[in-house]
């Protein structure tokens, strides 16, 4: 924020449900009229420090802050609404990136053989790179996708339920999401193919990607709340 002066009123809002953004503008224009309060208090011949003690009491930024929570039209849609934005949204998010990444992977390829004039079937090296590439995509969107609804968690102060129900939800579909290169033994002819199940004769792997997501994710998720509500707690002292 810029005036430092305001962190706590700002805190209170985004804990109540407001929007970072709608947050922000209100502490411009709190702030723009704190400096015209001060400079009207100097002009009448006041000092800087009781200026700023003239120009916090006027603000009365209590009365704001009832203001703004008795209104519930103003909490971001994430707060009014977050069984979509925890449950929904994490799962088409992950299910896009999964898509963009394997059309990227295909256009790829396709590329190379078409310009450069590389066959993925003729070629150890490209083969190679096409299994690690999907090696990453299996173990490394869903750690993503899973750290984006932690941000939003985070940036809008979800309790921390949601952020967990969209993790654990992620996690599960992305361990249960395949991807693998195919080549015909009678005709060197490369097939994607990709999809959701699993075996259960092979249940190790899947249950391995989604303790890994749900690990790296909530770790990071926890220990970023954390140091958010110490400094939040710094600022209130």
């Amino acid at each position: 924020m810029r005036n430092s002066r305001f962190r706590g009123v700002a805190e209170q809002l985004l804990n109540a449900g407001v929007s970072p953004r709608r947050v922000r503008r209100m502490m411009s224009e709190l702030a723009d009229h704190f400096d015209d309060l001060c400079e009207e208090m100097e002009a009448r011949g006041l000092s800087r420090q009781e200026a700023d003690a003239e120009a916090s009491a006027r603000l009365g930024t209590s009365a704001l802050v009832e203001g703004v929570l008795a209104r519930p039209e103003l909490r971001s849609w994430v707060r009014r609404w977050p069984w979509v934005a925890f449950t929904i949204l994490p799962v088409a998010m992950y299910a896009g990136l999964f898509v963009a990444t394997m059309i990227t992977l295909i256009a790829s390829v396709e590329f190379t053989k078409n310009a450069l004039g590389i066959d993925l079937a003729s070629s150890t090296e490209l083969w190679t790179f096409a299994h690690a590439f999907l090696g990453s995509v299996i173990w490394v969107l869903p750690i993503i996708a899973a750290a984006a609804c932690c941000a939003v968690a985070l940036s809008r102060r979800a309790p921390a339920v949601w952020a967990v129900v969209g993790v654990a939800l992620i996690s599960s579909i992305g361990a249960l999401t395949n991807a693998q290169l195919e080549l015909s033994p009678v005709v060197p002819r490369v097939s994607f193919s990709a999809g959701i199940g699993f075996s259960t004769e092979s249940l190790l792997l899947p249950l391995s990607r989604a303790g890994c997501t749900l690990t790296i994710a909530l770790l990071a998720y926890f220990w970023f709340r954390s140091a958010q509500s110490r400094a939040t707690s710094s600022q209130s002292a």
